[in-house]
């Protein structure tokens, strides 16, 4: 997986002369990073899959070369580091794209198998609220985490988890109104535990409700970053490690994403 600080990016954008040169001798080994991940994903080429690639690489790239026109046109009235400040944020949503496209691959495979030990699925929601609280604040929206003194514990891979409940977490503030909630809940059953996301967004239709999970796909109206996999790829890892991952959205009232995993046995 290529990292961002790899191609040198961040140390780019710096406000003397050379950050320019250096943000543009960058971009040949940022397409070819782009292009690898294509060549490389694990999906038949077909046009649907290559043109759902394309949109989502396409707003970021465009940004790219839309500052670099401008650079080259005398900067046009704009200063070198706001410019390169420009190409180095799309080069981050690029090289995330790239980054899903290839944990995609991975976890694609016949042979992946996530991590089956005992981890709290309480704390893993805890966890996720705390990383998520300042972009949170930002959106205006009020994180209801789990009690501190909840603990559940369930069989799953921790990182994993803490993916799943990042981009269920994220996705919530993204498209809750401002001045709303989001709550999340951690409730046993006989043998399987569930976490559960509610916001008081505007609630995904029946058409999308499985359109989500299918990759490359996003509800109308959601133009936020990410190719869209998302949901693809949380649902493969909740069944990879037994559990599920499935959307309740009554229209006008919200959505409700339940994770669900298995108990540590008695």
């Amino acid at each position: 997986m290529l990292a961002f600080h790899d191609l040198g990016f961040d140390d780019a954008i710096r406000a003397d002369g050379s950050s320019v040169e250096r943000a543009i001798t960058l971009l040949p080994a940022l397409e070819a990073s782009i292009r690898t991940a294509i060549a490389t994903a694990d999906h038949p080429p077909g046009e649907a899959f290559a043109e759902r690639l394309g949109r989502a690489f396409r707003g970021p790239l465009d940004r790219v070369v839309a500052a670099a026109d401008m650079l080259g046109l005398g900067h046009a009235g704009r200063a070198d580091d706001d410019i390169v400040a420009t190409i180095a944020a799309s080069a981050r949503q690029l090289l995330a794209l790239v980054d899903e496209v290839v944990d995609l691959q991975r976890i694609e495979r016949p042979d992946f198998r996530p991590n089956a030990e005992p981890i709290d699925l309480a704390d893993i929601a805890r966890q996720a609220c705390g990383l998520l609280t300042v972009r949170a604040a930002a959106n205006g929206v009020h994180l209801m985490r789990p009690p501190d003194a909840q603990s559940i514990m369930v069989l799953g891979d921790f990182g994993r988890s803490l993916q799943i409940m990042l981009g269920l977490l994220g996705n919530a503030v993204r498209n809750a109104p401002r001045g709303t909630a989001i709550w999340m809940r951690c409730v046993r059953a006989e043998h399987s535990a569930a976490l559960i996301v509610v916001d008081e967004g505007p609630g995904i239709s029946p058409f999308d409700q499985e359109r989500i999970f299918l990759p490359f796909q996003r509800v109308d109206g959601d133009s936020g970053p990410g190719a869209g996999l998302g949901l693809y790829v949380g649902r493969l890892l909740a069944r990879a490690m037994r559990g599920d991952l499935i959307v309740e959205s009554p229209p006008g009232e919200g959505a409700c994403f339940i994770l669900t995993l298995p108990l540590v046995p008695p």
